[in-house]
């Protein structure tokens, strides 16, 4: 005896995005959407805001700073102020002569810090095309604890104007001790190579999703076909209990001081082997986030904290940074020593990159750092070994429906364990593996209905058959039961078992 019920299948605007992909989205997500799926969801800290505090550096008339052959051209000295923990230093967008440089001091109790010069970061964020009225600026300097700030800005032709210095305190958390943060980190997913690693999430860390305002809602891509890898160009001093409080301090001062619409990169590493969430909207899918200016779309952009131009990074750090690449490429189905090419977003014209690049092969600049720019050929290699050269079941059945330039399109979100099996949403279809069954595909309106009714952990069970054609109609078969959409009538039937 069979139950059948009819569902009408309208095209909600809601569903059809400008990208032509959310159709990978309509599995249902788990309670917890941005945290790591394949392990047990760690408590949520309570957000926090943090305080961000901007001082204008006047502009000087032109010191000579003999040692360089340079003009100091703008200066501050403020021996007194409230408490804060990271430092950065932003002006009115295009205003920097070439060569500029910027340093500061900081006052830890009755002594003035060694002079430190900031990264001048010119190159990294959105394209003027992605997120407008950002400001300039230099990379934010984790100083910890701080009651006084001292400004030099030196150029040999001219100052950036409107310059200011940002002054963070990123706020306090539950999750701000390493106690807590070693129980968010051993919430180990399962060890299979497309497993994710632990990852701690936004919610986790603490991030006020009210900081962003209504910039706008996540934007993404039709898939991530690459990784640029960064450094934040911060100190290397910090515990592991800092970690959480850092993010915060970059998320503010990329937010709040340079303009953009959320912290630039899609995941951070610190130097302890943690890595955290960046950018909102889904860690599993591929959100554009703020990194590499004109090639942001269809990338993840995850950045070391720290500044490895003269120290290497530490055997933790880079463990993890394989884990995390190894995840994003290999449950996108990409080759960690192969090149691909992107499109500029301000004038679609097309480069090649490699598929794990440095952030300085996209734009000018001296990120991710001389000793982690040496390693990348060393990255890709580790990779590629821990990816493997045998496709998985869903991979291997992609290929032969034509892979990524047929109609199944490109992986959306990335190849993951569910229910016992295997899933990965693609543009136009999503592909299902259990052992036993093998995969599948399913596809159109019999993909939005299945999905629906809650996928894999509906009362139908896996699907046994791919999207079979009859007559007028279409239909897949499910361990308990079948769906089929009659063209004609624009309708689609549930039958179960």
């Amino acid at each position: 005896m069979s139950i059948s019920s009819q569902l009408w299948a309208p095209r909600a605007a809601a569903v059809l995005l400008a990208s032509g992909v959310a159709a990978a989205l309509l599995q249902p997500a788990p309670a917890a959407a941005s945290l790591p799926i394949e392990s047990t969801p760690a408590p949520a800290a309570d957000p926090v805001r943090p305080s961000v505090r901007a001082l204008p550096v006047p502009a000087t008339s032109s010191v000579p700073d003999g040692n360089r052959g340079m003009d100091v051209v703008a200066q501050l000295r403020d021996p007194v102020t409230p408490d804060f923990r990271m430092v950065g230093v932003t002006w009115r967008a295009g205003t920097a002569p070439a060569g500029v440089t910027v340093e500061s001091r900081v006052h830890h109790g009755n002594a003035w810090s060694a002079w430190k010069q900031l990264d001048v970061d010119l190159d990294e964020g959105p394209s003027p095309s992605e997120e407008t009225d950002a400001r300039d600026g230099t990379s934010p300097l984790w100083v910890n604890h701080a009651r006084g700030i001292e400004i030099r800005v030196s150029s040999p032709t001219g100052a950036p104007e409107a310059v200011a210095v940002e002054l963070i305190d990123p706020g306090t958390s539950t999750t701000d001790t390493e106690a807590a943060l070693s129980t968010l980190a051993t919430t180990t997913p399962s060890a299979t190579l497309l497993g994710a690693p632990p990852i701690i999430s936004r919610e986790q860390w603490g991030a006020d999703p009210s900081l962003r305002g209504g910039c706008w809602d996540p934007p993404w891509g039709t898939t991530i076909q690459g990784v640029f890898v960064h450094h934040t160009a911060g100190s290397n001093i910090y515990t592991a209990a800092d970690s959480p409080a850092i993010v915060r301090g970059i998320y503010a001062y990329h937010v709040q001081s340079r303009g953009w619409c959320d912290i630039g990169y899609n995941f951070l590493v610190d130097r302890y082997g943690q890595i955290f969430e960046g950018r909102d909207g889904g860690w599993r899918l591929p959100i554009r986030g703020a990194h590499s200016g004109e090639y942001n779309q269809n990338t993840s952009g995850i950045s070391l904290m720290g500044n490895f131009d003269a120290e290497a990074p530490p055997q933790s750090m880079k463990d993890s940074l394989v884990s995390i690449v190894s995840w994003v490429l290999g449950s996108h189905y990409r080759d960690a020593l192969g090149t691909t090419t992107l499109y500029s977003s301000t004038t679609g014209a097309p480069k090649t990159f490699n598929v794990i690049a440095g952030h300085r092969d996209s734009m000018s600049t001296s990120c991710p750092g001389e000793l982690v720019y040496a390693w990348l050929p060393t990255l890709r290699q580790r990779v590629a070994d821990r990816i493997g050269s045998t496709p998985t079941k869903i991979n291997a059945k992609w290929q032969s429906l034509g892979g990524e330039t047929a109609w199944v399109g490109s992986p959306f979100v990335g190849e993951r364990w569910i229910a016992g099996g295997r899933r990965t949403g693609f543009t136009n279809a999503t592909l299902y593996w259990l052992k036993g069954l093998g995969a599948h595909e399913v596809h159109g309106e019999i993909r939005e209905a299945y999905a629906r009714r809650g996928g894999v952990r509906s009362p139908l069970g896996w699907p046994t058959s791919d999207t079979v054609a009859l007559t007028g109609a279409s239909r897949v078969y499910f361990q308990h039961g079948y769906i089929t959409h009659d063209t004609l009538t624009n309708t689609t039937t549930v039958t179960y078992n």
